[in-house]
C-alpha cells in the first residue's frame, strides 16, 4: 500500500531544500521551525549534553555549505 503522506512530505521536503539552495531565507526559518524538535530529540536520546549547542552547529554547517554552493 502506497503511503501518499510520505509522498506529499517528501515533494514537501524538496522544495523546501530547493528553496534553501536558492537562498531564500523564509526556507530556513521554514527549515528550523520544521525540523527542530526532530533533531534535537535525536541528540537528547543518544545523550549529547548539550543539544542546543550541537542544533546550532548543524545549521551553521548547512548554511556554510549553501554559501558555499551558491558562490560555484
Amino acid at each position: 500500500m502506497v503511503n501518499y503522506a510520505n509522498i506529499s512530505q517528501r515533494k514537501k521536503d524538496t522544495a523546501l531544500i530547493k528553496r534553501m539552495i536558492a537562498g531564500e531565507r523564509e526556507a530556513w526559518y521554514e527549515f528550523v521551525r520544521d525540523y527542530h524538535d526532530c533533531i534535537y530529540s535525536v541528540m537528547t536520546r543518544f545523550e549529547f549534553t548539550d543539544a542546543e549547542s550541537v542544533f546550532q552547529d548543524i545549521l551553521f554547517k548547512l548554511i556554510e555549505n549553501d554559501k558555499r554552493r551558491l558562490r560555484q
